[in-house]
């Protein structure tokens, strides 16, 4: 932008660095799982899939969109967080379970296109081992498929957030990732939970009973509540609820005292008009983590609460 400096340093350059070598460890492991796409159209088999695709044509749309209105910025860093949250994080731990290699090698090829306007070298190279006939410079910009059903994406978003609990309480709690846990999940959304049962099993190590109704007794189980279910977790045999209540009240009173020192310091106009933008911009970033950390563990404790009382 006219009269906007950008600012160029070594934690950008590693950063960008970081991604192109991740890009490139997600499309060796796509080119030596799958063959080249007989189809144009890849065959979805599950929920994950259609939910892949549905967010695929997402992306699709608004990067052209940001790229035709010459917001550069925006357009990369909406398919940066595609490619690395929904794509590497997401769906190729999901490829591991389901083996869909059709729509695995489908979404990688046209990530490359996507990414090709903003680093053209990389991209090409990635491209000409995917056994193309042309340069991916003259392939056609990908356009969105027909047929997704894009309810997907708020249905699977559920599996998501039951697996993503699910690891927070085993990090809240320094619970192995391997160890089985079990736990019933309450939702009239059954069948939803069901169908989606071993891959829950596989990406939570949760041994899971699936029912709309709540259980007659849940003495010594934390209860996880979200949109369309609610999950009680049987954690009576594993952690020491007493002890966690007490790590996690000095735990947080040690994080306010830190985020309320370090607010204090920003809100010093002296402190901001001698230290450094990268500086202030470090210790921004660092506020923001500690007030969602802060957030993060007032729920579990709240949750701790509810199971000792029980």
């Amino acid at each position: 932008t006219p009269g906007n400096d950008s600012r160029l340093s070594d934690e950008k350059i590693i950063a960008n660095r970081n991604f192109v070598n991740k890009l490139w460890n997600i499309s060796r492991y796509v080119l030596t799982q799958s063959e080249k796409n007989s189809s144009a159209t890849p065959l979805a088999h599950s929920l994950s899939d259609q939910w892949i695709l549905a967010k695929l044509n997402e992306t699709i749309t608004e990067v052209t969109l940001k790229i035709e209105n010459y917001q550069l910025s925006l357009a990369s860093e909406i398919l940066r967080d595609f490619t690395l949250r929904d794509f590497a994080d997401w769906y190729i731990e999901i490829h591991k379970i389901e083996k869909n290699d059709s729509v695995l090698r489908y979404v990688l090829e046209e990530i490359l296109k996507l990414w090709h306007p903003f680093m053209p070298f990389i991209t090409e190279a990635l491209w000409s081992k995917c056994q193309s006939e042309s340069l991916l410079l003259v392939t056609k910009w990908p356009v969105a498929l027909t047929g997704v059903d894009s309810t997907s994406i708020e249905a699977f978003s559920q599996i998501q957030t039951l697996i993503v609990r699910v690891r927070n309480i085993r990090a809240t709690y320094r619970i192995a990732p391997k160890q089985v846990l079990h736990g019933v999940l309450v939702t009239e959304k059954v069948s939803l939970f069901t169908d989606n049962q071993n891959l829950i099993t596989t990406l939570s190590s949760l041994n899971l009973t699936i029912t709309n109704n709540e259980p007659l007794s849940h003495t010594g189980s934390t209860r996880i509540t979200e949109g369309q279910f609610s999950l009680w977790l049987d954690l009576k045999d594993t952690v020491d609820f007493v002890a966690e209540q007490n790590r996690l009240i000095k735990e947080i009173a040690e994080t306010e005292r830190f985020a309320k020192s370090l607010s204090a310091r920003l809100n010093d106009q002296n402190f901001r008009a001698k230290a450094p933008a990268q500086i202030i911009d470090a210790q921004e970033t660092t506020l923001s983590e500690l007030s969602e950390k802060i957030e993060t563990l007032n729920v579990t404790l709240r949750e701790i609460t509810e199971t000792l009382s029980s």
